[in-house]
Order: structure tokens, then C-alpha cells, then sequence
């Protein structure tokens, strides 16, 4: 009951640890009973200093109003496991609804949802670390800078005029494990008594801005230089070859009031040094650059269109061995003259799932399509050929 400093300290003494519980209660909205949140769980959550500007509260139109909320250097640990779960370390399930209020009062979720309005949010020195076992991926987000204001939730349409955010970070790799709970204070304690590691090497960095507007928010954002081998695992499902190059991309993404993408405008990328190999010889894949202009999508339409495609440099190999196996994922694996296994419920009047289920074709068109210094190799060893 009420997440205090002191609650902190009588749950330490009775040496019960500050894990296992499963329900928190606040009784009232009062710094000192709600600011000890983000101290519930060091393992994954910490910061310098939080500051609370309280403007309102009514309860009775379950409305809240803050007038700022400023943090600085807040640190948070994102982990997802083997399995695809998301899991924030040392957090539990909740197995029971927050309670909000003293005797007698009804679960949060019951009735009318409570409003939250912030009149400014400011986060300083942020950083996010995000390690994904499933994709065997590590990143870190550095130098979080977040300017808000005008802010409410749930969100309300239309919103105040001024209602904008903006954001700036620098990526990096981060190659630490996440650290298991009883194993943090060792080794914070282990970098304690060891110098100062050099600073990790910055993969990319982020700016995003975004404003409110009519049809919903609007946000403008700009990637620059993250390697794609940093993407390697997300990529695997769909390009096992390892990949190498450096993706740059930004655009101005329009988002309907429930927060759902609805279109691209204003859209650019470029790929530039892309090798992607099957093995340690030649890339199968590669090219100098790769670069999308004036790009837009209508991701209701479903429709995709581009200014100008731009390809320097592309080197294409194709191989195929004695057993008809390709090199690049997408083509033909089949040895030649086999013949693909149809469900014997399958006909031409009755569609399988899969059919029915399959996504709505997307339309493409290029305005204009550059090429230069195009190079295409077939060796085929089961055929004996080469070209």
C-alpha cells in the first residue's frame, strides 16, 4: 500500500525484499505515497530524479491534470526470451485490478476509464535497453531526449493546437546479457572497482517530431546509418544469408486517432554497401547503393509509390546445385519435375484457408527506375552451365 519512500524501507527491514508482491494500492495521489513506483523494481527501472507538478484531481469525473512531469536520466531494461514473450525483469503478472482510493472504492477498471491530461513532459539523459533473445539482438539507446506537451490519455479528438512532441537519440550496440535479479549488485559492484569502459560505438541516431493535427497525429522521423547487420536476426526468416550494409530512412507517417498507420509521405531510403552472403565467397547479393525517393504508401489503399528508384552498382549471383537447390531464398527449391502436394479437399470452387486468409495484394508504381553497372552470374551445376 502506497509506494513511499518509507513503505521501501519497512519492507526492507522486515528483509522481505521488494519482489513477489502482486497488488498495489494508492490511497491518494500525494507525492510521498505514489513517487517510490519506479523504485519497486531496480533491476529494470531507475532513474536520478522525477519531478511532479500536480494541477488537479477529480475523482468523481475520474480526471487527473498534471501540470509537468520532468525526468532525468530514467533507465529502463526491455527483454523478450527465447520464446517471443515480452518481460520487463523481475516484473510478475498482476493478478489483480489497482485499486485507487481508501475504503470502499471500486476497481479501476470499473465504469468510466480515468483521464490523464500533462500540460508538459520533459525527459532528460534517457536510456533504453533493449535485448532480444529470440533475435539474438542487443541495443541500446542513448542520450534520450523527449520534449512534450498538451498531452492526454485516453487521446481526444480534436486536440489542442500546440500539442506536439519531439525526440532525439543516439543508438548503440549494447552487448551486455541482461543481468539475471540476483546477479545486478554483483556486478554493479564489479564496474564499480574497474575503470571507466570506453564509450560503446554509435550504431545510428533518431530524431523524431510529431504534432496533432485533424485527422490524428502526425509524426516526422529521420534513421541515419544503422548497420543492417545489427538486424540480422530479424531478418533471418526471410533472408537467411547474412547481410551487411547501412539502412538511412526518413519520412513523415500519419497515424488515425487510435494510434493505427495510415499513410507515408515524403518517404526516403537508402541502402548503401549491401553485401548478403550464403557463405564466406563472393556475395550473392550486393550493390553501391539503393536509393527510394518521393516515397508514399496508403497502407489502407494499399498502394505504394515511388518518384524515383535508384540501383548503382547491383551484383546478382545465381547458383544452383546437382539437386536443384538455389542459393537465394524466394526462388525454387524443388528438384526439377517435382510436383507440389495439393490437399485432395483443395478444388477450384472451394478456396483453401490459405487463400482466404491471404493479405490484400499491395499496388506499386515507379516513376522512374535507374540502373547502372549491372552485373548477373548463373553458375547452374545441374544443367553445366555457367553465364
Amino acid at each position: 500500500f502506497d509506494a513511499g519512500e518509507g513503505t521501501q524501507l519497512g519492507w526492507k527491514k522486515a528483509q522481505l525484499g521488494l519482489r513477489g508482491f502482486n497488488l498495489l494500492a494508492i490511497s491518494h495521489l500525494h507525492a510521498d505515497h505514489c513517487l517510490g513506483l519506479p523504485g519497486l523494481e531496480p533491476d529494470w527501472l531507475a532513474l536520478d530524479s522525477l519531478k511532479l507538478g500536480l494541477k488537479d484531481v477529480q475523482p468523481l469525473l475520474r480526471r487527473v491534470h498534471l501540470e509537468a512531469l520532468e525526468l532525468r536520466a530514467p533507465r529502463l531494461l526491455l527483454t523478450r526470451d527465447k520464446n517471443g514473450a515480452l518481460s520487463l525483469p523481475g516484473a510478475k503478472p498482476v493478478a489483480a485490478p489497482v485499486v485507487v482510493g481508501g475504503r470502499g472504492a471500486q476497481p479501476a477498471d470499473a465504469g468510466k476509464p480515468w483521464q490523464l491530461l500533462l500540460d508538459r513532459l520533459q525527459l532528460e539523459q534517457g536510456q533504453l535497453r533493449w535485448q532480444d533473445r529470440m533475435a539474438d539482438a542487443a541495443l541500446r539507446v542513448d542520450e534520450l531526449q523527449l520534449k512534450a506537451q498538451r498531452l492526454q490519455w485516453p487521446a481526444q479528438w480534436p486536440a489542442a493546437r500546440d500539442t506536439g512532441l519531439s525526440l532525439d537519440a543516439v543508438l548503440t550496440q549494447d552487448a551486455e546479457p541482461a543481468s539475471a535479479p540476483a546477479q545486478v549488485k554483483k556486478a554493479a559492484a564489479a564496474k564499480a572497482a574497474k575503470p571507466a569502459a570506453p564509450a560503446a560505438p554509435v550504431l545510428a541516431k533518431l530524431s523524431v517530431k510529431g504534432r496533432w493535427i485533424e485527422a490524428g497525429p502526425q509524426l516526422e522521423a529521420q534513421l541515419d546509418a544503422l548497420p543492417l547487420g545489427w538486424l540480422q536476426g530479424y531478418l533471418r526468416p526471410f533472408w537467411p544469408a547474412r547481410v551487411d550494409g547501412s539502412l538511412s530512412v526518413q519520412g513523415q507517417l500519419q497515424l488515425d486517432p487510435q494510434f493505427a498507420p495510415r499513410r507515408l509521405s515524403e518517404g526516403r531510403l537508402q541502402l548503401n554497401g549491401l553485401q548478403a552472403r550464403s557463405d564466406d565467397k563472393t556475395p550473392d547479393l550486393a550493390w553501391t547503393s539503393l536509393t527510394l525517393e518521393q516515397l508514399s504508401a496508403d497502407l489502407e489503399q494499399h498502394s505504394l509509390s515511388l518518384g524515383k528508384l535508384a540501383l548503382d552498382g547491383p551484383s546478382l549471383r545465381l547458383r544452383r546445385n546437382a539437386q536443384g537447390l538455389w542459393n537465394l531464398p524466394g526462388l525454387a527449391s524443388a528438384p526439377a519435375g517435382a510436383v507440389p502436394v495439393v490437399p485432395a479437399a483443395a478444388s477450384a470452387s472451394s478456396p483453401t484457408q490459405a487463400e482466404t486468409r491471404a493479405a490484400p495484394r499491395w499496388r506499386l508504381a515507379v516513376e522512374q527506375l535507374l540502373l547502372d553497372k549491372g552485373r548477373v552470374v548463373l553458375d547452374d551445376q545441374q544443367v553445366q552451365a555457367r553465364v
